[in-house]
């Protein structure tokens, strides 16, 4: 939750995703690295994606996706942690991009959810 937190408050207008990803992958601390956004070769290699008329969109909080944010973008992030013998456990929850940083769209609860 609170990698999600700082990811949101970057979601601001002229940031770039690329450097958003890379800032917050530096700053992880090398127990959160193992099985960081999966296990392996399903590890996946962002930390939220662009949501519009598809779930997945450009831009991508990820290497190499360079173009500025600019406002009103509309991002999932969906920072998770693999955990052996557990499975999978993160956030996801979708912000728009606002000179403040993000502002949550999809409510404000933020209470444990087992699926």
């Amino acid at each position: 939750m609170q990698i999600e937190r700082q990811l949101a408050e970057r979601l601001r207008p002229g940031e770039i995703p690329s450097k958003i990803y890379a800032e917050t992958m530096a700053g992880l601390s090398e127990k959160m690295k193992e099985n960081f956004m999966g296990f392996g070769a399903s590890r996946v290699k962002f930390l939220g994606h662009g949501v519009g008329l598809h779930i997945d969109e450009l831009p991508v909080i990820a290497d190499g996706f360079d173009s500025p944010l600019e406002e009103n973008m509309v991002i999932a992030l969906e920072p998770k942690k693999g955990v052996p013998g557990f499975g999978t456990v993160g956030t996801e929850n979708t912000y728009a991009v606002t000179k403040n940083g993000g502002r949550c769209l999809s409510g404000s609860s933020r209470d444990i959810i087992a699926i």
